[in-house]
């Protein structure tokens, strides 16, 4: 038997719990307020354990645009200083931009899109059911990054284990947010990202290529999630993804185009919202 509902016919030894912004009072304000500036932590969890679910959600008061882009979500693994989760939590859940769409992938989703009768909020979810396994401590925090929110609610879904009963060789989660501004690269920023020169200019050491991902250690790489504002106007997606691992001068693994990386062809394909309701 295959498949990703295997796991529900074993048993496993550990404790389901939650964290969440519930309302103590038994009452329906199940969010908490969160000022500008402020970085709020919402988890703080001893280990050993893996949270199995986030899920979050808010509204942009005042009706701020790109909220999204201007709250941050970070995670602390064991105490650490520096967080090894660090993204605005639009980015993190999928959606670049500070836009808020519905889309869905096994691993994570967002619910909704900007709400047109609503003036003060865009309404959306957030899902993330990526496993993340700590062995001491797990704190989650939210950092309001200006004026991007008033209030959030969250579930933080986790098992708890016994001390010593979690393998220790299970890696950390790890994700970064970065950006370039205007993005650099071979060619001026008026030519055209498409046809001549760019498709007869060799590009075989990935020199001006934009970097993702630098980093050491074991692990796997997972994906990423790119978002570009072209300000040529044309098509954008002829890069090809280049991966160097261990030390490779030359790339290790080799892609043929942006939007192949990200399982299209020819282009992105745009999906009409009725195709998807029917």
């Amino acid at each position: 038997m295959q498949g990703i509902l295997r796991d529900l016919m074993s048993p496993r030894n550990c404790r389901t719990r939650r964290v969440s912004s519930w309302d103590k009072t038994g009452g329906n304000r199940d969010n908490w307020p969160i000022e500008p500036g402020e970085a709020k932590t919402i988890a703080d969890i001893s280990g050993p354990g893996i949270i199995t679910h986030i899920w979050m959600t808010s509204g942009a008061k005042n009706g701020i645009a790109h909220w999204t882009r201007r709250v941050r979500i970070r995670i602390f693994w064991d105490d650490e200083e520096v967080p090894s989760v660090d993204a605005p939590i639009g980015d993190f859940f999928g959606c670049g931009h500070g836009l808020n769409r519905r889309w869905q992938s096994i691993a994570m989703d967002m619910t909704g899109q900007e709400d047109p009768y609503s003036k003060t909020h865009n309404t959306t979810a957030f899902n993330c059911w990526l496993p993340m396994p700590f062995q001491k401590r797990a704190r989650i925090e939210v950092l309001n990054d200006g004026d991007g929110i008033g209030i959030v609610y969250f579930y933080v879904d986790y098992e708890e284990y016994d001390p010593g009963k979690l393998d220790k060789d299970l890696l950390y989660f790890h994700a970064h947010f970065r950006r370039e501004c205007l993005t650099d690269g071979w060619k001026d920023p008026f030519t055209p990202n498409h046809g001549e020169p760019v498709d007869s200019t060799p590009n075989l050491d990935g020199a001006g290529n934009y970097v993702l991902l630098e980093t050491t250690g074991r692990g796997h790489y997972i994906g990423c999630n790119v978002s570009i504002h072209n300000q040529t106007g044309s098509w954008w997606g002829e890069g090809d993804d280049m991966i160097y691992i261990d030390g490779d001068i030359e790339p290790t693994i080799n892609g043929t185009g942006t939007e192949d990386y990200f399982g299209h062809a020819y282009g992105m394909q745009h999906i009409p919202t009725d195709s998807i309701m029917a």
